[in-house]
């Protein structure tokens, strides 16, 4: 067996999105409880280190993320519906 932090998560990888369904249900902090799951996985893949899945979460994810045209505009778009949804 590998030390590959992807080759041993095997049960570990049903946990993220896991923490973030259950976080959404219970709090209704969608885009929270998404972040907090990104934020998981990816200490699941720095080998347990929250501070470097932290880091590359900032740095490298959600700038990623909303660099691209369209992931801004899906993000847009959700937190417009999300809205419109907290109105009604």
């Amino acid at each position: 067996m590998s030390s590959d932090p992807v080759s041993t998560a095997g049960w570990l990888s049903v946990l993220p999105p896991l923490i973030a369904i259950g976080l959404a249900l219970a709090t209704r902090q969608v885009i929270l409880s998404l972040l907090l799951g990104v934020w998981v996985g990816l200490t699941i893949l720095a080998g347990g280190n929250p501070l470097t899945a932290f880091l590359t979460l900032a740095d490298t994810t959600l700038v990623d993320a909303v660099a691209d045209r369209s992931h801004a505009a899906i993000l847009l778009f959700s937190l417009c519906l999300g809205g419109m949804v907290g109105v009604l």
